[in-house]
């Protein structure tokens, strides 16, 4: 048999379904046998298949097993097969190279009997974090991965890429940071994934897959980017000319938003740095924004789940949020199936202002879904004339803001439904969220800022935002704090508790604010120029958002970097720990260090 690599690749990257593709290509060299037609249905799976959605049944994984076996490839072999049993709902993976200890056998068992077997599973290999204890996760893993029905934890195959590249086993590592990328395509939380799966082409000299690969992950998520320009370049000069990545039939791009820089940031800190603020301390490259427009389209919901299609039914990936178009529309053909709803809508024209947040919060209503309305006005829609598609509207806020933004008809993200749409207008910063408000960008500010009121009133209010309303991320000594802050004139307010018309006032009128880290530091937006700012963070959470937000505001901000609340080991304390584990303690509350607030008042003239 004639084996031409190239042609199979273009026949796969081509097709309309190429998941379909690489499963009759596989089989095909499978069945052609001999190693060189299994090395080279190797090298096609690997060329692919990270960017292929997560598989919708075990066909490809079990052919790339045999294929792998018939190279001798244990790890590949061993870990298709595994995921193939996952998605049988059956042990038929092949078996590990040695049984694995009896304490071992004995967690796996409990991890995989347990209702939350991802994150249980998660979570032992956290405990196992020294380099002692790599070959115990790795054995760990290996003991479970048959067992379970298919993962969807993108952390658990994050950490097992680390700890596989720790080990040297570098074919495990790129397939596990494959599946993490067909789990997040195009996640900012880390570009791990896509550069293990960058560093095992580049080791094999397979230049065209590195450099489409890359090309891949820049289109998807631009930012971090894989590779500095003398880097693409060259890799762009080894792997040849590259197909040009056209956009699928039946739409028009138009620009809207050029690229821009956003300069590095300067503020005070107390208690040490916050790791999450350290970004923002240089240069960081905004991309430009288009407005996509598609005429009949069909747009399926599911959840917070959002699917775009085109005339043809061809889905528009990039226009999609949260899950492959395929698995939406596989979800609500089961859910039709199982005689549960699915609404069937029909409207004229549509505007998209959802992104992965499908819940009421509102910093990422104000800042990211409502701003995003100002983008369409640039192109030329009557917002108040359009169906707008967004997270749910429970909360007064929303109502009250998206009244003042000209919102009058309203389909939530959060249905069941298949919406056919005459007209529809998509912005790219829904996919490419680039939180909040397109990374601080002033138009996005002035755009919500500008449907309220913001004359300030006297006399000036000094304001200290309480969690009362909130379970988590409180302040345990806030009564001390208050009782300190009281003596310069502070008051206490619990956003949560207040309409939002009170929460605009009392921002609106404010020289001081002081709060944690939360959704009601999100009413800064509203505060005058000059207002002064201290935002406190536990010390393993928090984000840049109000940071980010603060110098088009015009605000005095500074960071404080409490302790945790409970305890001071460091696990609760220490930033360096590995992000995955950080992540874990969101909701930890914090203790404010008396002294440091003390500083703070002396040094912002309070």
């Amino acid at each position: 048999m004639m084996i031409d690599a190239l042609s199979l690749l273009a026949e796969v990257v081509g097709a309309r379904q190429p998941a379909q593709a690489l499963r009759h290509c596989l089989g095909r060299l499978l069945a052609a046998g001999g190693t060189e037609a299994a090395a080279a249905g190797v090298a096609l799976f690997e060329s692919v298949w990270h960017t292929l959605p997560p598989f919708e049944d075990d066909r490809i994984p079990q052919v790339a097993a045999d294929l792998y076996a018939r190279c001798g490839e244990r790890d590949g072999a061993f870990l298709m097969a595994g995921l193939a049993a996952q998605l049988q709902r059956s042990s038929r993976a092949a078996p590990a190279e040695s049984a694995p200890a009896d304490d071992v056998a004995r967690r796996a068992a409990a991890i995989a009997a347990d209702r939350e077997y991802s994150s249980a599973l998660l979570h032992a290999l956290e405990l196992l974090e020294q380099p002692q204890d790599w070959a115990g996760s790795a054995a760990l893993f290996e003991a479970v991965w048959p067992c379970v029905p298919p993962m969807v934890e993108y952390w658990v195959y994050y950490r097992m890429a680390q700890v596989y590249a720790a080990l040297g086993r570098r074919l495990a590592c790129m397939l596990m940071a494959g599946i993490a990328a067909q789990i997040e395509p195009g996640t900012p939380v880390s570009d791990m994934p896509y550069r293990h799966v960058l560093n095992w082409f580049r080791d094999q000299a397979r230049w065209r897959d590195a450099a489409l690969l890359w090309q891949r992950r820049s289109a998807l998520c631009p930012d971090p980017a894989l590779l500095s320009a003398a880097e693409a370049a060259a890799l762009l000069e080894a792997g040849g000319p590259l197909p040009r990545v056209q956009p699928p039939s039946g739409r028009r791009d138009h620009p809207v938003i050029e690229g821009s820089t956003r300069p590095g940031a300067k503020w005070r800190s107390y208690g040490g740095e916050a790791e999450c603020l350290q970004q923002l301390r240089g240069p960081m490259q905004r991309p430009a924004i288009q407005i996509s427009e598609l005429i009949d389209a069909e747009v399926l919901l599911d959840r917070g789940a959002v699917a775009v299609l085109g005339p043809d039914g061809v889905p528009h990936i990039d226009l999609s949020l949260r899950d492959y178009p395929a698995m939406v529309r596989r979800q609500l053909d089961e859910t039709q199936r199982a005689g549960r709803p699915v609404e069937e809508l029909n409207v004229d024209e549509a505007v998209l202002i959802a992104d992965e947040f499908s819940g009421p919060n509102l910093c990422h209503f104000m800042l990211d879904q409502a701003s995003r309305l100002a983008l369409y006005r640039s192109a030329g829609v009557d917002v108040s004339a359009v169906t707008v598609i967004g997270p749910e509207m429970r909360t007064e806020y929303q109502h009250v803001a998206g009244g003042r933004q000209g919102i009058r008809s309203y389909i939530a993200s959060t249905r069941r439904a298949r919406v056919r749409v005459g007209r529809l207008w998509v912005s790219s910063n829904c996919r490419a969220l680039r939180h909040p408000a397109h990374w601080g960008s002033q138009w996005a500010v002035d755009a919500v800022r500008g449907g309220f009121d913001l004359t300030r009133r006297a006399p000036e209010r000094r304001l200290l935002i309480s969690r009362a309303d909130s379970s988590v991320r409180r302040i345990v000594n806030h009564d001390e704090v208050a009782a300190l802050l009281g003596t310069f004139g502070f008051e206490t307010i619990v956003p949560g508790r207040m309409r939002f018309t009170e929460q605009i006032a009392a921002f609106r009128d404010a020289a001081f604010v002081v709060g944690p880290h939360g959704a009601g530091m999100a009413n800064i937006l509203f505060c005058a120029p000059r207002t002064q700012v201290l935002e406190v963070f536990h010390p393993l959470y928090g984000t840049w958002a109000y940071a980010m937000i603060a110098p088009p505001l015009g605000l005095e901000y500074a960071a404080m970097v409490a302790r945790d609340g409970e305890s001071d080991e460091p696990q609760y304390n220490d930033p360096r720990l590995p992000q995955e584990r950080r992540n874990q303690y969101s909701g930890r509350d914090m203790r404010v260090d008396l002294d440091q607030l003390c500083q703070w008042l002396l040094e912002s003239g309070a």
